[in-house]
């Protein structure tokens, strides 16, 4: 088909790719009508494994379809599909099972956080599903699993190019439903902006937009590769001072000794930064090995002289973290440290041998991108161990807090039972159980009474609350407002004024902020219970102490409660140590936990405030 004469040198419109648009729709409807089933509480106890599997499959393995497409013959990507799906849901569903062991302390009608996957398993997911593209992209070309360096580099900076814009037009719905939001707040429309921040529709759109940024990112992640590699490669003349600074680390580590090196925590986690970062730079002066330019000499050298350093740095955050573990065993941290060490001892050792290699026979580095190779194989080895039952985190803490509580090396009254309780998932309570029932050993008596205690204060909890779900249990007004990190990774304590939305699980509060002392920070009205009756709880920062209640406005009208949640509250003057708060003509006064209810009565409003701060 010809052009007209007047078409004629214009570059015909890229077509819709229809397929691939209909392949992200599907897994947005799919992931809606998922975690919509989780909002609405309408699922039974111990699906949360099931959902949180199917959550993770459909977030990355759509994604996966749509990347591989183009270059993957449909037999091995359909293959290779299916082998994620059953490696990402049984990952997704390890990550709840472990916390809710057993099925009977699942989640019932509970939030809906606590059906997904953690951020820490998506993460580890995406570096899976990135290894494995790149794998089965790599065999598609050329056929084979062990290509020439140079093959994997150029598709892995493609992926993970791609892997960015998708997270980045993700990361833009998310920010444009938040200031969508925030304007409808502003109206008449306030319960649709709080609509469209639930995760029923949240992470579906986030969804589809890391689609959209897969689909229009991938044909021109080729050319955005090639101009920012070679942007980035300008940032490989921070070598040279990167390795004075490491080289002055070890001068100082020789001098003073390994005392402060462990004393200091987390003293591996530095030592694997600085690792990392060294590994990063030489990477980007290296790039895919084939240089029609070779670098300028100084930087040859010090990327040299890197690859040597790394071996003490390893080295020496191993002996830190061995010497921290032999003191007060592991930790889930301290496992999750130990397999970083694993992965960067790989990466040591074969950066070391490529420099030596180089040294000898007068080629720079030669052999680094086997090193490359082996390195990643033995990171995706560590996820799969780290993120399954077989080497879980907390099975492992947990087990050497044992160990080290039944051999003697540390007495009951010194052993930490509230680790198990508050760190050490399923098997931490699980563990709690049976020391319950000790009867073993000449401190029997004392485990049992504290494990027991332990117990008794957790009792009605679901795997014991950790941050993220503690967090998905406040709902905060205004919708925009920043929740302080702290409140959710306190490990909160039932008591006296304590809200059960955080120590329980299946219990939700509302969260107003209000600058009740005058001066920043806020502190946060929590407000549960209902539907006649309301309970309040005032937390506040304490300088000694962190995050405490600080008293109560009492019992709360319905009334009450709703005009705070519509924004019609202001503080006013201060009256002995807090400010009033003024909610819809009532004046509320923060008391003691065990002070009055508050009446309903209404006063009638004054001419002016002074001091006061409202939240829209």
């Amino acid at each position: 088909m010809t052009q007209p004469d007047g078409m004629k040198g214009l570059a015909p419109k890229p077509e819709i790719p229809w397929r691939k648009l209909l392949i992200g729709a599907g897994q947005a409807v799919a992931l809606a009508l998922l975690v919509g089933l989780a909002q609405a509480g309408v699922l039974p106890a111990g699906a949360a494994a099931l959902v949180a599997g199917l959550t993770l499959v459909l977030l990355l393995v759509p994604l996966m379809v749509l990347e591989g497409l183009q270059d993957v013959a449909p037999g091995a990507l359909w293959v290779w599909c299916a082998l994620a799906t059953v490696i990402l849901g049984g990952l997704g569903a390890w990550d709840r099972l472990r916390l809710y062991m057993p099925l009977a302390l699942a989640v019932k009608n509970g939030p809906v956080w606590a059906f997904l996957p953690s951020p820490g398993i998506v993460m580890a997911g995406v570096v899976l599903a990135v290894i494995g593209q790149l794998t089965v992209g790599v065999w598609a070309q050329t056929e084979r699993f062990f290509a020439p360096y140079a093959v994997y580099f150029v598709r892995a900076r493609r992926l993970w190019i791609e892997a960015f814009l998708s997270g980045a037009f993700a990361g833009a719905c998310w920010l444009i439903l938040m200031m969508a939001a925030r304007l409808l707040g502003l109206g008449a429309l306030s319960g649709l902006g709080r609509i469209i921040l639930k995760p029923a529709v949240a992470v579906p759109v986030s969804t589809f937009g890391a689609s959209l940024g897969l689909i229009l990112g991938r044909p021109r992640a080729m050319a955005i590769g090639e101009a920012g590699t070679g942007l980035l490669s300008q940032l490989a003349w921070l070598l040279p001072l990167a390795c004075l600074a490491a080289i002055a680390f070890l001068v100082s580590v020789t001098i003073s000794g390994f005392d402060g090196v462990w004393r200091n925590a987390p003293p591996s986690v530095v030592m694997l930064a600085m690792a990392a970062g060294l590994i990063a730079l030489i990477n980007l002066l290296w790039q895919s090995g084939s240089h029609r330019d070779m670098p300028r000499p100084v930087l040859r050298h010090a990327a040299t002289l890197a690859a040597f350093l790394l071996v003490p740095i390893v080295v020496i955050a191993v002996y830190a973290l061995t010497v921290r573990v032999e003191a007060y065993g592991f930790s889930a941290r301290r496992v999750i440290a130990g397999a970083a060490l694993a992965v960067a001892a790989v990466f040591a050792v074969g950066y070391a041998l490529a420099a030596w290699s180089g040294l000898r026979h007068g080629r720079w580095l030669v052999g680094l991108g086997t090193a490359n190779v082996a390195g990643t194989l033995v990171l995706v080895g560590v996820l799969l161990l780290v993120c399954s039952p077989l080497a879980d985190p907390a099975r492992i803490a947990v087990a050497s807090q044992l160990a080290r509580l039944k051999s003697g090396r540390i007495s009951a009254e010194q052993f930490d039972f509230t680790y198990l309780a508050s760190q050490g998932a399923g098997f931490g309570h699980r563990a709690l159980q049976a020391l319950a029932e000790d009867t073993v050993g000449p401190q029997a008596a004392l485990i049992r009474a504290r494990a027991r205690k332990v117990l008794q204060d957790t009792q009605g909890q679901v795997a014991l609350l950790t941050p993220a779900q503690r967090a998905a249990q406040l709902r905060v007004y205004p919708e925009y407002y920043a929740l302080p990190a702290g409140i959710a990774r306190k490990v909160w304590r039932p008591a006296q004024g304590v809200p059960p939305c955080l120590v329980e699980t299946g219990q939700l509060c509302d969260v107003f902020p209000a600058e009740l002392t005058g001066h920043p920070p806020d502190q946060l009205i929590l407000v549960w219970g209902g539907p006649q009756v309301w309970q309040t709880a005032v937390v506040g920062m304490v300088p000694s102490s962190g995050w405490q209640v600080i008293g109560t406005f009492g019992g709360l009208c319905h009334s009450t409660v709703a005009a705070l949640r519509a924004g019609l509250y202001a503080v006013v003057a201060p009256v002995i140590t807090y400010r009033t708060l003024e909610v819809d003509g009532l004046d509320l006064n923060v008391a003691p936990v065990l002070g009055p209810s508050t009446s309903c009565a209404r006063r009638a409003p004054k001419q002016s405030r002074s001091g006061g701060r409202s939240h829209p």
